[in-house]
């Protein structure tokens, strides 16, 4: 019933399947249909399910929400996925060590902005709490200059991406199932 939901166009029960048995391959192949298909949902779906279940890592996750969040459906992963990649910034010194590939991790805060956009909760946070010497200090990880760019580059991506919350009443295994 949910191969039939899905393959009509019901991508949500794809993700979604109100308790039925569905083997988690068979959810990965109708995950990856629905992806295919510009459900964006399904992207942040199968992220979830690569994160848990490596055998079904193809080496492009982030790809994943990369693509959903380019369809205006966000997700806090793709967030913390770039935050994850910082090494520990536990004093200054942390900071003015960082290489290149550390300051290109630093788009996590370019990705919370976007996020914020499309309504969640997440906060543009520039700074860091770290020790100096004896007292922990706040300390900005980006230039006045390059929060600005941050900024006006995530307004323009908000301007021509929209939130989208993919709900759709035609797509629910509830609505499918009658029940609902």
């Amino acid at each position: 019933m949910i191969r039939k939901a899905v393959r009509a166009g019901g991508f949500e029960a794809a993700g979604f399947n109100a308790g039925l048995p569905l083997e988690l391959s068979d959810k990965v192949e109708l995950l990856k249909l629905a992806s295919s298909d510009g459900y964006a949902p399904a992207n942040v779906y199968l992220y979830d399910i690569m994160k848990g279940h490596p055998e079904f890592d193809t080496g492009n996750s982030i790809k994943l929400l990369k693509d959903a969040l380019l369809r205006g459906c966000g997700s806090e992963d793709l967030v913390s996925y770039y935050e994850s990649k910082l090494p520990k910034i536990n004093t200054i010194d942390d900071i003015r060590t960082l290489s290149d590939e550390d300051h290109n991790n630093l788009y996590y805060a370019y990705y919370s902005l976007i996020m914020n956009g499309l309504g969640s909760p997440f906060k543009f946070k520039t700074y860091r709490w770290v020790m100096d010497k004896k007292n922990k200090v706040q300390i900005e990880l980006f230039s006045q200059k390059d929060k600005k760019e941050i900024e006006e580059k995530a307004k323009k991506f908000l301007d021509k991406v929209k939130p989208n919350m993919f709900f759709d009443e035609s797509t629910s295994v509830h609505g499918l199932l009658g029940a609902g």
